[in-house]
């Protein structure tokens, strides 16, 4: 056998034989024999064998179609079909992938709460149209730029939130902030919540987040506390009014109840008091401060400010306490309109 040849012969050989698998069956394989020599004389031998069992029964399988060019060309026919076949099914995969993704863009930028990933270095690869808009900016101001580009005075403040995902692959869920609401001035109230993005290797590639604008919500809510403290205070000032006999101690519990509904660092309550030279008016009743410590303040006199309050004709709020050790000059007002008070002032906390 050549295959035995190699080692006597002192020569390469090549060729087929049959080998027994280690279950019992036969199979060929196709095998090259080569002699180990060492200081000129041939001391073993390389056998490299391979399995050929596909390749005779594909042999087989041409030589049978040659003979029968019918068969051969329903088998060209068949394999044509198969081919077809993939291709159909290929472009159906990739028509379903691009709807798919087209449907995802759409979904994204219709989205009404801004929302955006950005890189590991925090640069806005892909915007819904809600971004721009709530920064008052163009789309192209906004994406492929950095958070620094976009919001430099804002970027420090929520980079740490974005550095905190890349670093730990945890998300951070509703995280209450307030951000520059450029399209609408000032600044806004949201509620943001951040998340890792992963690539196909399951490493954090970016970050991405979705905000919303809780402002009106917290204004609501605001708003509805304040209304509760109305119906309360209201409620414990009709019960002293009903309870109470002394005009001083009702005027008293009227003058709470109003520096605690405007908000006010104190108030007071003042009368009418006149005299041969000039009006002036004299504290009857003080809520917020004590009544030595209001004591040094001087009292109120008819100036522009104080002239609608003391005379019926209206009421005014005044952006900071008219009297101060610093000035005694009227201060700026920053609203007057009609009423029916006379004689109450409250002023507000600084």
């Amino acid at each position: 056998m050549p295959i035995d040849q190699a080692f006597p012969q002192n020569m390469r050989e090549q060729g087929e034989e049959v080998f027994v698998h280690r279950d019992g069956h036969f199979y060929p394989v196709a095998f090259t024999a080569s002699p180990i020599r060492e200081g000129g004389r041939t001391v073993g031998t390389i056998i490299e064998a391979r399995d050929i069992s596909d390749e005779r029964r594909e042999r087989a399988e041409r030589e049978r179609l040659i003979r029968d060019p019918a068969a051969a060309n329903e088998e060209m026919a068949r394999a044509n079909r198969e081919l077809l076949e993939r291709a159909e099914a290929v472009e159906r995969m990739r028509r379903t992938a691009e709807e798919a993704h087209a449907a995802l863009n759409a979904f994204h930028d219709a989205a009404p709460l801004p929302a955006a990933p950005v890189d590991r270095d925090l640069r806005y690869r892909s915007i819904n149209s809600a971004l721009p808009a709530f920064y008052g900016l163009e789309r192209e101001q906004v994406l492929g730029k950095t958070l620094h580009e976009v919001v430099p005075a804002h970027a420090e403040r929520v980079e740490r939130h974005f550095r905190q995902v890349l670093e730990t692959g945890e998300p951070i869920h509703n995280l209450e902030a307030v951000i520059p609401g450029l399209a609408t001035g000032g600044e806004r109230a949201v509620l943001l919540n951040y998340f890792p993005v992963r690539g196909a290797d399951g490493q954090v590639s970016g970050v991405g987040f979705i905000g919303m604008d809780v402002t009106d919500l917290h204004r609501a809510e605001r708003e509805r506390r304040e209304q509760a403290t109305t119906v309360e205070t209201l409620h414990r000032v009709g019960q002293a009014l009903a309870s109470e006999l002394g005009l001083e101690r009702i005027v008293q519990v009227v003058t709470d109840a109003a520096t605690e509904l405007t908000g006010a660092q104190f108030g007071a309550f003042f009368y009418n008091v006149l005299s041969e030279r000039e009006e002036s008016y004299t504290l009857y009743t003080i809520s917020g401060v004590p009544r030595e410590e209001f004591s040094r303040f001087p009292m109120p006199r008819m100036t522009e400010l104080f002239g609608p309050p003391f005379t019926a004709r209206g009421w005014c709020a005044a952006t900071t306490s008219p009297w101060t050790r610093a000035t005694a000059r009227t201060p700026r007002t920053r609203e007057c309109r009609r009423g029916t008070s006379r004689c109450a002032a409250t002023w507000p906390s600084r």
